[in-house]
């Protein structure tokens, strides 16, 4: 009897051993899995929108910002070879500089006004489109004086025209090399807004391996579940599972896209600089507007996005919390 005794309360003991452990190890799940839920939806949350927020900022600010100096630049050219041109047909005694030379140069202010709305330099961008505009009202007051006061005075009519093509041209003071150098500041930060950079992947990579990780504590916890208390189905750890995957697959999937678009349009935006022609320019902006309006979609996903993390944070705890309760808490005596 005595035996008989001993051999109960240890199968006692053992059953108490082997109850208490499961239910801690349950607990240990459930705090995991909701740490990993909150590390992993902070950082898709905060990378996705970090890619996406970029495309309008390009369509916006950066692109205009960018085509514009190009014409402006592209106008300022057209309006000197006009300028040029007049003197040589001896057309000044009618229309001074000539039409061409008017429109040109009307072109080239408005594409600097529209820069200075946009340019993305801050105060020192600023400070180069102020001196720029006071150097071409001498530069046109030096054509103007070329082409209409000493029209018929060669010595002088040349000079003028020396004096403009350096007050155009003539580096590093020049318009045009001023215009050039804002031009590249303004290419170099729309390529650092632009490019995914060490930033975006470290958050891809936090993103991507929380994600797998909690997918793996989620399995864990299943199988837990099946060999500890003999529950073979859990509907929401299962649809936890789902939810993770197409987190960790579909949110990248259309970050590649908006990332390909990006580059796509960066590579675009730098060869405007090289870009002389009015039409050229106009098409290339176009196709820059196209290319950002096909991320549209990707970026009105967000919201669904991050209604799925918050559902990702509410399965485990009751698929979790609701086995914890029901096994252990409500049963207790």
């Amino acid at each position: 009897m005595s035996f008989l005794r001993r051999t109960l309360r240890a199968l006692h003991v053992r059953r108490r051993l082997r109850e208490e452990p499961t239910q801690r190890l349950l607990l240990t799940h459930l705090s995991v899995l909701l740490v990993l839920c909150a590390v992993s939806t902070c950082a898709l949350l905060v990378s996705y929108h970090e890619v996406h927020r970029t495309p309008d900022r390009v369509r916006d600010d950066m692109a205009p910002a960018i085509q514009e100096i190009a014409a402006a630049r592209a106008a300022l050219k057209e309006a000197q070879g006009a300028a040029e041109a007049s003197v040589r047909r001896r057309l000044t005694d009618v229309a001074g500089a000539g039409e061409e030379y008017r429109t040109q140069l009307s072109a080239a202010d408005q594409s600097l006004s529209r820069v200075a709305e946009r340019q993305l330099e801050g105060d020192e961008g600023r400070g180069t489109l102020e001196a720029v505009n006071g150097l071409l009202t001498v530069y046109d007051d030096s054509v103007g004086q070329a082409t209409g006061r000493y029209a018929d005075d060669r010595l002088m009519r040349n000079q003028k025209l020396d004096e403009a093509d350096s007050i155009l041209g003539r580096p590093p003071v020049g318009i045009l090399p001023r215009l050039g150098r804002l031009q590249d500041k303004q290419i170099a930060t729309m390529r650092a807004r632009t490019s995914f950079g060490a930033t975006q992947t470290a958050g891809w990579v936090l993103t991507e391996v929380s994600l797998l990780l909690l997918a793996t504590v989620l399995v864990s916890a299943w199988l837990t579940l099946r060999r500890r208390c003999g529950r073979v189905f859990n509907g929401w750890l299962l649809a936890g599972f789902v939810l993770t995957v197409l987190l960790a697959v579909l949110p990248l999937w259309w970050t590649v896209g908006t990332q390909h678009q990006l580059d796509r349009a960066r590579g675009e935006l730098t060869a405007m600089k090289d870009r002389a022609s009015q039409p050229d320019l106009t098409a290339a902006g176009k196709s820059v507007r196209a290319s950002m309006e096909t991320t549209d979609p990707a970026a009105g996903r967000l919201p669904w996005i991050a209604g799925g993390c918050g559902v990702l944070v509410t399965l485990p705890l009751v698929g979790l919390g609701w086995r914890v309760y029901a096994d252990y808490e409500r049963a207790a005596p």
